[in-house]
C-alpha cells in the first residue's frame, strides 16, 4: 500500500484546474471582444497594427499581422516544450501545472496560434481569396486562418484534457500519449494553415525591391521559412529519442525522420523553388540549435539533440534539378527514395556522431525495409502539399492536385 503522504498519481490540484481554467477563459472572451469591436468599427487597433507589419513584409495587412504573431508564438511553444521534456527527465513529476515554468512558454505559444487565426479571420474587409470560408454576408474567413483556429484549438483542448487523462489513468512517461499527441500534433499541423495564409495574402509586390533589415529578410525567405517551420513541427514527435529516452522501438527513430523529410522538405523545394530544401533545413538548424542551446548549457537541464537534415535536403534538390518540379508526384517518389536511402546511410553516422542513441547494426536490416518505403510515402504527400500551395503561384503550370 502507497505511504498516506505520497502525492496522488492522478491530475492537477482543483484550485490550479480552476485558476487555469478562469485565464483561458477571460483572455478568450478579450480577444473575441476585440474581434467584435474591429468587424463594427469601433476600435482602429488591429488595423493599425495590420497596417505597420503589412509595411514591413509587403503583405497585405490583414495577412501580415496574424503571419508575424503564429511565427512567434510557434517559436515561444518550441521552446517551452523541449524546456518541458528537460524538465521532466531531469526532476520528475510536476508539483501542479502552474508550477511547472516551462508550461508557460507552451500556453502562450499555443493561444498566439489561436489568437493569429481569430485575427486573420476577423481582419479582412473583402473576401480574401477563393478558398475563402463566408462566415456572414459581406465577411468572408482566409481559409489559412480557419486552419489556424481549428489547429490551435485541438492543441489547446489537449491541455484539459491532459489532466483529465491522468486523472483516469495516472502519470504517464511518454510523449506519445493521446493528450501529448494532440498538443505537439495541433501545432506542428499549424504549419499548414501558416502556409495557406501566406499565399492567401501574398506581397503585392516584389519584396526584394524594398525589404529591409531582419523583417525584410524574413519577408524574402518566407516561402522557405514556412517549411523550415513545417519541418520542425514534424520532427517534435521525435522528442524522446532527441532526448535518448525512448518509450517505443529505436527504429521509429528513422521512419520519423523519413516522414518529416519526405513531407516538408519536398514541399518546400515545389512550393519555394530552387534551393528552398536547402533552406527550409537552415531555418530548422538555426531555430532548433537556439532551443538547444537555451535548454541545455543555459538553463542547465538535459540537452534535448537533433537530425541533420542536409544529406536529405541535398537529395530533394538534386532530384529537383533532375526531374523538375513540374512533375511533382514523380519528383516526390524519387526524392522520398534517396530520403530513405541515402538520407538514411547520413543520418546513421550523424547518430555515431552526436545522438544520445547511435542506431545499432542490429536495426539496419528492419530500417532498409521500412524507411525507404515510408520515405517515398511521404514524399508524394509533401508532392501533395508543395504542389497545393504552389498552383496559386504557377498557374497552368503545375498539375492541380484534384485526384491526389
Amino acid at each position: 500500500m502507497a505511504p498516506q503522504d505520497s502525492k496522488p498519481a492522478g491530475g492537477a490540484e482543483l484550485v490550479e484546474v480552476v485558476a487555469a481554467t478562469g485565464g483561458a477563459v477571460l483572455l478568450t472572451a478579450a480577444l473575441i471582444a476585440l474581434a467584435h469591436l474591429h468587424r463594427a468599427g469601433r476600435t482602429d487597433l488591429l488595423r493599425r497594427a495590420a497596417g505597420w507589419a503589412a509595411r514591413r513584409t509587403g503583405l497585405t495587412a490583414w495577412s501580415a499581422l496574424p503571419s508575424l504573431l503564429v511565427a512567434l508564438s510557434l517559436v515561444t511553444a518550441l521552446f517551452g516544450m523541449y524546456w518541458d521534456i528537460a524538465l521532466h527527465i531531469d526532476d520528475g513529476r510536476d508539483a501542479g501545472p502552474l508550477a511547472n515554468p516551462a508550461h508557460y512558454f507552451i500556453l502562450i505559444g499555443l493561444f498566439g496560434i489561436f489568437a493569429s487565426g481569430l485575427i486573420a479571420i476577423a481582419l479582412p474587409d473583402e473576401k480574401p481569396s477563393r478558398a475563402a470560408v463566408k462566415i456572414a454576408p459581406g465577411w468572408y474567413a482566409p481559409l489559412g486562418g480557419v486552419v489556424l483556429l481549428a489547429t490551435a484549438s485541438f492543441s489547446l483542448a489537449g491541455f484539459p484534457l491532459d489532466d483529465v487523462w491522468h486523472r483516469l489513468f495516472g502519470q504517464d512517461v511518454t510523449l506519445w500519449g493521446p493528450t501529448h499527441l494532440m498538443l505537439i500534433g495541433g501545432a506542428g499541423l499549424s504549419l499548414i494553415g501558416h502556409a495557406i495564409l501566406l499565399v492567401e495574402g501574398g506581397p503585392k509586390i516584389d519584396p526584394v525591391r524594398w525589404a529591409k533589415g531582419f523583417l525584410g529578410f524574413i519577408a524574402r525567405t518566407r516561402l522557405a521559412g514556412v517549411c523550415g517551420g513545417l519541418l520542425i513541427g514534424l520532427s517534435t514527435f521525435q522528442a524522446e529519442f532527441d532526448f535518448g529516452v525512448p518509450q517505443f522501438r529505436l527504429v521509429f527513430q528513422p521512419l520519423l525522420i523519413g516522414v518529416a523529410a519526405g513531407v516538408a522538405l519536398v514541399a518546400a523545394r515545389i512550393y519555394a523553388g530552387r534551393g528552398a530544401a536547402l533552406a527550409a533545413v537552415a531555418y530548422f538548424l538555426v531555430i532548433r540549435g537556439i532551443v538547444v542551446l537555451l535548454v541545455g548549457p543555459v538553463l542547465g537541464e538535459t540537452t534535448p539533440h537533433m537530425p541533420i537534415w542536409v544529406a536529405e535536403a541535398v537529395v530533394v534538390e538534386l532530384a529537383a534539378l533532375w526531374i523538375g518540379r513540374e512533375r511533382p508526384y514523380l519528383l516526390g517518389a524519387v526524392a522520398g527514395l534517396g530520403i530513405g536511402t541515402i538520407g538514411l546511410a547520413a543520418e546513421w553516422g550523424w547518430s555515431h556522431l552526436w545522438m544520445p542513441m547511435p542506431w545499432p547494426g542490429a536495426m539496419l536490416e528492419e530500417a532498409l525495409a521500412l524507411v525507404p518505403v515510408t520515405a517515398v510515402a511521404a514524399g508524394l504527400v509533401g508532392a501533395f502539399v508543395g504542389t497545393a500551395l504552389a498552383v496559386p503561384r504557377f498557374p497552368g503550370r503545375l498539375p492541380v492536385p484534384r485526384a491526389a
